[in-house]
């Protein structure tokens, strides 16, 4: 399907047609937009490094009356950045880490020197890729500029079904779900998710409070989410703590889903965090939903769920998945040596999670702040499990693990691993 309106197009030419004058008017400017629209350009194929000269397509396609015209300036522009590059299967959603992709990630500059700096580094003159330089440049310009009054935003208000950069409080079905979402977010380019879920007795208030996933997420540019358990808990694996018709598992499976309908979530880099029961819960899911999940974290709690080969038998993920633990060595709830209840101690845990994916024996210890040494195994597929041992640490980590907080460091751990 041609991915630009006919409306779009019919603009453009109206506004070539009606407005040019002058050598530096908008309208000039935008005439000479459009002849390079009109006008064959290089070939752009697959590989960022392709040098071939053949011709491509003019980049205007034939008006579809099916696909509506686009509702902001912002909008408009993405289609052209599609457009400069869908001809040769090279959509905004295909190129990956070429060049490309990154030049129209940058429509969330707010400032056109800065992209347009951008794009001149990323594109010296030699390189043929021309099509790119005019989606960065042109594109931000006079797309933007000129179609500002004629298509203003109509993304209507924000909600839980509608995700807009804010804070939401959500429902689904019964149960409820704090969203957090940055403010780079522009429900186009599709960003990672990160559930993060509440101890036993806590709340998705208080576990949103203590734990620095708001501030990392307008860092980073990912959506966090704060589910709540029934009754303050989670039926995750073994004896803590939930109700056992909770279907707290399903519960988070349906969020997923749910978020993938009200905003663009990137389905590669989901991952699962929480602490104590909502840690138990994070390695639940990493044993049975290892489909759905990239990596996961857990706070103050280990594998659980009885003997090392209990759990061994009934810990049997999809495929390989990225787990880190963080504890306390003065765990005063879980004790760091021999767990609660029928949770491991978490040197056990870690080696019983080597032994689930088969990870190399061989490790690697790393300081990663004063007090605080990780010790990693790589496993199959890219992955890795590790504990992050936090010395005379208690239970509740949050505020214990340098200025950068533990959040930062699980972050680069799901990063480091995808």
């Amino acid at each position: 399907m041609p991915i630009q309106s006919s409306l779009l197009s019919a603009l453009l030419l109206s506004l070539f047609l009606n407005g040019c004058s002058g050598e530096s008017s908008p309208n000039s400017l935008l005439s000479d937009f459009i002849n390079n629209l009109l006008t064959p350009t290089e070939n752009l194929s697959s590989d960022p490094n392709n040098n071939s000269n053949s011709p491509n397509t003019p980049l205007i396609p034939e008006p579809d009356s099916e696909l509506s015209p686009p509702t902001s300036p912002r909008e408009a522009y993405n289609r052209y950045c599609i457009q400069c590059h869908g001809s040769n299967g090279l959509g905004i959603e295909t190129l990956g880490p070429a060049v490309g992709a990154n030049v129209c990630q940058k429509t969330n500059c707010s400032n056109l020197s800065e992209l347009t700096a951008y794009n001149q580094a990323q594109m010296p003159p030699d390189n043929p890729n021309v099509c790119i330089g005019q989606c960065a440049n042109l594109a931000a310009q006079h797309i933007i500029t000129e179609f500002d009054s004629i298509f203003p935003a109509t993304q209507g208000p924000a909600s839980c079904n509608s995700l807009l950069p804010g804070n939401f409080d959500c429902t689904l079905g019964q149960r409820d779900y704090i969203t957090y979402v940055p403010t780079s977010y522009n429900g186009i380019l599709p960003v990672p998710l990160v559930i993060d879920m509440h101890g036993f007795t806590n709340t998705n208030v208080t576990q949103q409070a203590q734990a620095g996933w708001d501030n990392l997420a307008e860092e980073k540019g990912f959506i966090v989410v704060y589910p709540q358990g029934i009754g303050n808990a989670w039926n995750a694996q073994g004896a803590c703590c939930g109700l056992i018709n909770s279907q707290d598992e399903q519960f988070i499976i349906n969020l997923i889903a749910t978020l993938q309908n009200s905003a663009r979530i990137d389905e590669n880099r989901i991952y699962a965090t929480g602490f104590s029961n909502g840690g138990s819960m994070a390695h639940t899911l990493a044993c049975n939903r290892a489909d759905l999940f990239k990596a996961i974290a857990s706070i103050s709690f280990s594998l659980s769920g009885g003997a090392s080969n209990e759990i061994i038998a009934n810990c049997t993920p999809s495929k390989p998945i990225s787990v880190i633990h963080f504890h306390g060595t003065e765990d005063e709830v879980a004790n760091y040596n021999d767990g609660i209840l029928d949770s491991l101690g978490a040197q056990e845990s870690l080696s019983t999670w080597v032994q689930i994916q088969n990870c190399s024996n061989n490790s690697t210890t790393e300081t990663i702040t004063n007090g605080t040494q990780c010790r990693t195994h790589t496993c199959p597929g890219n992955t890795a499990v590790s504990l992050c041992t936090v010395e005379a640490g208690r239970h509740s980590l949050y505020p214990h693990v340098s200025d950068k907080g533990i959040a930062g460091f699980v972050w680069d751990f799901f990063e480091e691993n995808l």
